[in-house]
């Protein structure tokens, strides 16, 4: 499906319209992103959906801009987080502790130094 909204954004912009860079683009991600938490706020979950699927237009619409597949980009991050939670539960393995044991904040703490070995 992001090939397809490429696609479509690819000829919107062979007519014309487009972003001049990718700041116009990154803009309205984080647009999209607090038209979600508005949604949310309000407790519109149908209104939040309907947000997400714009997030993710535009985030397809900012890897043009980048010259990177959002395909790739997802898995690349995908592989990465795996390999970080992977050595989290590593981490607290080794003090005989498990994810759901912990606070947000020690997991968040433990996550930033695993993060460092998994870039």
């Amino acid at each position: 499906m992001f090939q397809k909204a490429l696609t479509i954004q690819e000829h919107a912009s062979r007519l014309g319209f487009d972003w001049p860079d990718a700041y116009g683009v990154l803009d309205k991600v984080i647009e999209e992103a607090e038209e979600i938490r508005s949604a949310l706020q309000t407790e519109d979950i149908e209104q939040a959906r309907k947000e997400f699927g714009d997030l993710l237009l535009a985030s397809a619409n900012l890897s043009r801009f980048l010259s990177v597949s959002p395909d790739t980009a997802l898995q690349k991050a995908t592989e990465r987080f795996e390999k970080r939670f992977q050595a989290l539960q590593n981490e607290l393995n080794k003090v005989n502790r498990t994810v759901d044991s912990c606070s947000l904040i020690e997991l968040e703490a433990i996550w930033q130094k695993v993060k460092v070995d998994f870039t």
